[in-house]
């Protein structure tokens, strides 16, 4: 599995992936939101509470969305720029050897 996935990866897979990304992400709606709409512009909780919700839940989808997507980008650089190496290093041995 070391060889599939870098440090960050594995750290992600080992250390229990979603169930423990998710909860964090919790934190900033609270108190961005509790701060900057029931404090600075007096908003009642019964309209800032839906509020948080949607933005709890706008991370936690676009989060869980994002990072199959980011994996599959990662891969295929990584392996795209092996198989451009490949190619041009074998290009240039057929080159070298034709002249």
């Amino acid at each position: 599995m070391g060889k599939l996935l870098g440090k960050s990866e594995e750290k992600f897979s080992k250390g229990g992936g979603v169930k423990n990304y998710l909860p964090p992400l919790i934190v900033a709606p609270v108190i961005i939101d509790i701060i900057f709409l029931y404090w600075g512009l007096g908003m009642g909780m019964n309209q800032v509470a839906p509020i948080m919700l949607f933005s709890y839940l706008y991370k936690v989808v676009f989060s869980v969305a994002n990072t199959p997507l980011l994996y599959l980008f990662v891969f295929l650089v990584r392996e795209g720029w092996n198989r451009i190496k490949n190619f041009w290093s074998a290009f240039a041995k057929i080159a070298t050897n034709k002249t």
